[in-house]
């Protein structure tokens, strides 16, 4: 065979390994990218934790709220006196079953509590215990706890009152309070409204002890909005709460 020939036959085997080789480097170079695996995620890739629902880098829907710094103290009124005896306050009866003011107000209350903590509110209130103290436990305990920054007595009405809310207050600060939690209020419930009114000969509005804004919240009557205060507390505390966050200049948590 002439030389000639053979160098021509060894180009070409050089040429054609070379194409091979060039072939197989594109072929693993593309399968082990995304597009080269038609686009889909590779095991481990934070595509593949997405598509499988992984949730880990999100924040969980179950982790506490940031805490926003403030402090909120709800009493539910009346309840246990200091002898002991239950307070019921106002009652009412349809004549087939007793409904007591202290009673009532125990849901919406635990319904404030609960968003406001969702917010990032710390919370104090005697509904966690079922209405277990009385307001001179509370204005000792808020005169020990001045970290407090708002104060909220919750109540309802006689059974001679008018239908709707009826915020008490005696200072400027009180009412800024009461309208927010008015305002709030009527947001989430369908009630009347009865006007913010001033009252200067209240424990829970003019005591010493107290060293933050208060507010005695008249909910309703507890016989022209007892339907509302029994059965719509939890959008009333939401209410409620909404109120507080926007005194408290905080976004609402829920």
């Amino acid at each position: 065979m002439r030389k000639e020939t053979v160098r021509y036959i060894l180009l070409i085997l050089i040429g054609a390994a070379a194409v091979i080789v060039t072939g197989l480097g594109m072929y693993y170079f593309l399968s082990d990218s995304p597009a080269g695996n038609g686009g889909a995620p590779q095991p481990g890739s934070s595509a593949e934790t997405a598509a499988d629902g992984d949730t880990s880098q999100k924040p969980s829907d179950s982790e506490p709220p940031d805490p926003t710094g403030f402090t909120v103290y709800i009493e539910t009124g009346h309840g246990i006196e200091d002898n002991g005896n239950w307070d019921p306050g106002a009652s009412w009866s349809d004549g087939s079953e007793n409904y007591e003011e202290a009673k009532m107000m125990i849901p919406i209350a635990r319904a404030m509590a609960s968003f406001l903590r969702q917010s990032g509110v710390e919370v104090y209130t005697d509904a966690d215990d079922d209405n277990n103290q009385n307001l001179a436990y509370t204005l000792d305990f808020l005169d020990a706890h001045r970290e407090v920054d708002a104060f909220v007595n919750l109540h309802c009405d006689w059974e001679e009152a008018e239908s709707g809310t009826m915020p008490l207050y005696r200072t400027e600060e009180q009412r800024v309070l009461a309208e927010a939690l008015n305002e709030s209020v009527h947001e989430y419930i369908d009630i009347p409204d009865r006007g913010l009114t001033y009252r200067e000969d209240l424990d829970t509005l003019s005591s010493g002890k107290v060293h933050c804004p208060a507010v005695l919240f008249e909910t309703g009557a507890i016989r022209a909005d007892n339907h509302i205060l029994t059965t719509q507390y939890d959008d009333y505390g939401k209410g409620l709460a909404a109120g507080m966050c926007r005194y408290l200049g905080i976004p609402a948590g829920f």
